[in-house]
This record gives structure tokens, C-alpha cells and sequence, in this order.
């Protein structure tokens, strides 16, 4: 079919009148004759109508998630099994100093983690990516102003559609404001 790869099956939408329309793969290939002339082209097609309804559900879905992360206050990072960023939203951003669309692809352990904890950080997203329980974790880390932020993440593991893990996403919040307040708070209440 035309401005399909040879070998490739097209996709083809159909719309009857006053039907539903209809998602089909088509696959042709061309039967020749003892002297290779072609005489004819055998065509399959199947129906991927709900597989590609549910695919189309998906990448709305997994917009509608990376839209609500990229407008949260809240830190919120999707980091691969070795820690390279996946996606970055901009309070992430904001910390390190850089646009989100910089991030990707980059170490965030190594940017968010303290040198001194970056094995002990890698060793957790390998446990977390193994199945060991998820639990919430504070941070220091040095914003790129040179300010020490103390960080608290809640990580989650993401699969994919076989059940297998294949990335970490967490929720951040900066509380170094709020624990410096209740620091404060509780020195003058000792007084």
C-alpha cells in the first residue's frame, strides 16, 4: 500500500456510513507464476479496532498523567534502571537549574544524590525495580543556587504491559522551609 515500508502491514481506517468505523491491518504479498510473473496478490486483514482503541485510551491516559506532573508544585521525576531521567517536571527542573526537556536522558542520581550516597541510591532503585516494598525517603541535596535542600520522595515502580518493571517514578516535596520552622519552633518552646 502506498507510503507503507515493504513488508510492513498498513493500517487502514474504514468509516461505513452509519457505522462505527473500523481499525484494520492489512498485510499483501504478490504470488507469482513458475516464470516469476505476478498473478495475483494474497491479502490478509484482521480487525485491531480495540487494540488500537485501547492504545489510543493509553497515550490520552499517560498525556492526561505527564500533564498533571508537569503542572504540580511538587517534585516529580520517572527515572530508568540506571537512574538516566525519563521525565522531569519543572519543580525538577527549577532545583537543578535547567529546563525539563534538559534532564532527559541524564543521571539524576548523580544530579540529585549527594556523591557520597550515589551507590547507596542506585543499590535502592535496583531493590525497587527487583520488588522490594517502596517506602518514603529524605534527601539532602544541593540545589543549583548552592542552597542544601532536604528532600522527602514517595517512589513507586512503573511496569510495563507484561507485568515487568521498567522505571521508578516518585513524588518529591521540598520541606527544608517547614523543618527549619519546626526547628525554630521547638528552639523557642525550649526557652
Amino acid at each position: 500500500m502506498e507510503g507503507t515500508p515493504p513488508g510492513q502491514p498498513a493500517i487502514v481506517r474504514w468509516i461505513p456510513p452509519g457505522r462505527p468505523a473500523a481499525t484494520w491491518e492489512l498485510s499483501a504479498v504478490p504470488v507469482r507464476d513458475r516464470n516469476g510473473t505476478v498473478v495475483a496478490t494474497e491479502c490478509v486483514a484482521r480487525d485491531v479496532s480495540l487494540r488500537t482503541a485501547a492504545l489510543e485510551a493509553l497515550e490520552r491516559s499517560e498525556a492526561r498523567f505527564r500533564e498533571m506532573l508537569a503542572n504540580l508544585e511538587l517534585l516529580a521525576i520517572i527515572v530508568d534502571a540506571e537512574g538516566r531521567c525519563i521525565f522531569a517536571n519543572p519543580a525538577v527542573a527549577r532545583l537543578a537549574g535547567t529546563e525539563p526537556d534538559a534532564l532527559v536522558g541524564q543521571d539524576l542520581i548523580h544530579l540529585l544524590a549527594p556523591a557520597e550516597f550515589s551507590a547507596q541510591a542506585r543499590a535502592y532503585l535496583a531493590m525497587l525495580l527487583a520488588g522490594m516494598p517502596a517506602d518514603r525517603r529524605d534527601l539532602i541535596t544541593s540545589a543549583a543556587d548552592g542552597t542544601q535542600r532536604t528532600l522527602i520522595w514517595d517512589p513507586f515502580v512503573l511496569h510495563d504491559d507484561q507485568g515487568r518493571p521498567y522505571a521508578l517514578a516518585a513524588i518529591g516535596e521540598d520541606v527544608t522551609e517547614a523543618r527549619q520552622a519546626m526547628a525554630d519552633r521547638d528552639r523557642l518552646m525550649a526557652v
